[in-house]
């Protein structure tokens, strides 16, 4: 998911049977992957998992498992490379929120501003401790608790110099790309699915909230027919860690 890395899945691989194999990703400018110099695009992480998979499962079809961000982009390569899918796992990936048009020209000249001012302008804030960090996840994921929300302040941050630690992911990330897919469009290739899924969402998700109707249970299963939807009641939209 936006701003997570694969580390962060070890909870829930800890719950998966032992002789499944697994790899977990980070995407470009989160966790170890090394940044975008220029920027980051919806189409670059389906290209980067379209090789992924080629290195891990030349020619058989993979199952995916992905979180938000990851989910989103996991659906959208299904509905894209059917034959490449097996199955799929999407924890509330429901899309990106949608941009105003009349939002463009605002959007474009701060994506401007950021690249020329190598990112400067959008560093990501320092935290004095571990536990600083985790309080203000733990904030703002209540279900998490406290042992979790420590684990994820050590998972997605690095020690920063002169002390504290910063998260490992490019401040880049937190500018809105100026070119975003349309609910539309993710809708066009979200019908192409072939492959049976599990569409997971969280009875406290406050993605599902802001996403409204591109969010909603109702609209993906008119899209993927071949869906078994499950909830999960105390959880937030970090369910694959809280729970």
């Amino acid at each position: 998911g936006s701003m997570d890395c694969g580390a962060s899945y070890q909870l829930l691989a800890d719950a998966l049977p032992d002789e499944w194999p697994l790899a977990a990703v980070d995407w470009r400018g989160y966790g170890d992957s090394d940044p975008r110099p220029d920027g980051y695009l919806h189409v670059h992480n389906l290209g980067d998992l379209d090789a992924l998979l080629e290195q891990l499962s030349p020619g058989v079809p993979a199952r995916l498992v992905g979180h938000s961000l990851g989910g989103t982009v996991a659906a959208t390569y299904a509905g894209v490379r059917p034959e490449r899918v097996a199955w799929l796992v999407n924890l509330e990936g429901f899309g990106l929120r949608p941009a105003l048009p009349e939002s463009a020209p605002a959007r474009h000249a701060a994506w401007l501003a950021a690249l020329r001012e190598h990112r400067q302008a959008h560093e990501v804030r320092r935290y004095a401790s571990l536990e600083e960090l985790a309080v203000r996840i733990a904030k703002r994921n209540p279900h998490l608790g406290p042992e979790r929300a420590r684990f994820l302040a050590g998972v997605w941050s690095r020690p920063a110099p002169g002390g504290g630690c910063v998260l490992r992911a490019d401040p880049l990330h937190r500018l809105l790309s100026p070119i975003r897919p349309s609910p539309e469009e993710f809708a066009a290739c979200w019908r192409l699915i072939r492959c049976p899924a599990l569409l997971v969402y969280a009875g406290s998700s406050e993605l599902v909230r802001r996403m409204g109707l591109a969010g909603s249970v109702e609209r993906w299963c008119a899209l993927v027919p071949d869906t078994t939807v499950a909830s999960i009641a105390a959880a937030g939209h970090l369910l694959h860690v809280e729970q």
